[in-house]
């Protein structure tokens, strides 16, 4: 199954720190002996299993020259904004749902960008709550990069059917909810395998 690059998209976030050495540090060799740079990692090459769950999409990292598995990742998309929410798994960070929406701009970032706000979560017009977020947009990349700050609780996605994510009066992006327990579920259960006893 073809997976979408930007499913596979890795900002450079603070909180995806520990993920980001484990992926990064191979390919920041790499770009050391002579492969032109990049600005967010585009993992294609290294997802594997990748599972079509209704809406949503279930794929495991692993590193395509050794085979260590790195995080699990369950995604979906707004393909009218496009807007890609990503839920990310590793075994580093106890297999806690890392949030990050991803967001297609149409030119490229003319500057490096690092805010915090907060984003406002509404599952079917019924529960609504205001998050911390913090806003990246990589200089020369055409992605901006939500990223929600703290483990976000999945537990309250499973039983709605759409997920709004707005900043201020501005809704970014509307999310199917429809394969998200499913998705979430085998995402969480690969990365289980993976934490350390």
């Amino acid at each position: 199954m073809e997976v979408s690059a930007v499913t596979t998209r890795l900002p450079f976030c603070r909180r995806a720190g520990r993920i980001a050495m484990a992926v990064v540090l191979p390919v920041l060799l790499s770009f050391w002996i002579g492969a032109e740079p990049a600005f967010g990692i585009d993992l294609r090459d290294w997802a594997q299993n990748v599972r079509r769950h209704r809406d949503w999409t279930s794929v495991e990292f692993r590193n395509p020259i050794t085979g260590m598995y790195i995080a699990s990742r369950a995604a979906t998309e707004d393909l009218a904004r496009q807007a890609t929410l990503t839920l990310t798994a590793s075994p580093l960070e106890g297999c806690r749902a890392d949030a990050v929406v991803v967001i297609q701009r149409g030119s490229l970032n003319p500057s490096d960008v690092e805010e915090l706000t907060q984003v406002s979560i509404d599952l079917d017009d019924l529960y609504f709550s205001q998050l911390d977020a913090r806003i990246v947009l990589p200089r020369g990349d055409q992605f901006a990069f939500i990223e929600i700050l703290g483990p976000y609780d999945t537990a309250r996605l499973a039983h709605h059917r759409r997920m709004t994510v707005s900043l201020g009066s501005l809704r970014i992006a509307r999310f199917s909810l429809k394969g998200f327990s499913r998705a979430w579920r085998e995402v969480r259960r690969i990365c289980w395998g993976f934490v350390p006893r």
